[in-house]
């Protein structure tokens, strides 16, 4: 199964998505991370470089793929580096045909995988709020998120999602955010 996991926070310019602003998530929860780390654990990573630049170490008790095309790019310790998103799946899926996949980013990344069709679920968390003050990121009343101060190529998009493609086969309202597990197949089940 090759999963692909994110968490989204709408912005309002350009009617889109982001995933990160100045290198860094525009929201802090706890909950999600907690989720993230029990999902991946024991499946395999796939990330690209600025990813795995920006958390700064293998993410422990997975195996990591960065992807990059610097020939020279030391892989992670314990991990792959891969010069392709079709090679590190070709790798896991021979190599290691027993884990889950998890792409987790990058925009390019992402982009990738859903412009190839790749993932067979999505799980997405929609972020509601808990920015930081110096984040950039103010709330209005209605709860309309305006970011202040970044410069656009700073600013990471998840790509368009054709959501009816996908097949709502979980959704838990939590304080922060809301997770949405969504399917390929009608057959799935979770």
């Amino acid at each position: 199964m090759i999963n692909l996991i994110a968490a989204i926070t709408y912005y309002p310019k350009g009617d889109q998505f982001i995933i990160a602003a100045n290198g860094q998530l525009p929201y802090k929860s706890p909950e999600d991370m907690s989720r993230f780390t029990k999902l991946t654990t024991g499946g395999i990573v796939i990330m690209g470089r600025k990813t795995f630049e920006s958390i700064g170490k293998p993410l422990p008790d997975r195996f990591n793929i960065v992807l990059s095309s610097q020939e020279d790019y030391l892989p992670p310790e314990g991990g792959l580096l891969s010069p392709s998103l079709e090679a590190a799946l070709l790798f896991a899926e021979t190599q290691m045909p027993d884990k889950e996949v998890w792409i987790i980013g990058g925009g390019q990344i992402y982009r990738e995988a859903i412009e190839k069709d790749i993932p067979d679920r999505l799980y997405i968390s929609e972020m509601r709020g808990h920015w930081e003050e110096d984040s950039g990121a103010t709330i209005n009343e209605d709860d309309t998120v305006l970011f202040t101060g970044w410069i656009e190529d700073q600013v990471i998009t998840f790509p368009r999602v054709n959501w009816e493609y996908y097949k709502t086969l979980y959704i838990d309202q939590c304080e922060d955010h809301a997770l949405k597990i969504l399917s390929k197949t009608s057959l799935d089940v979770l």
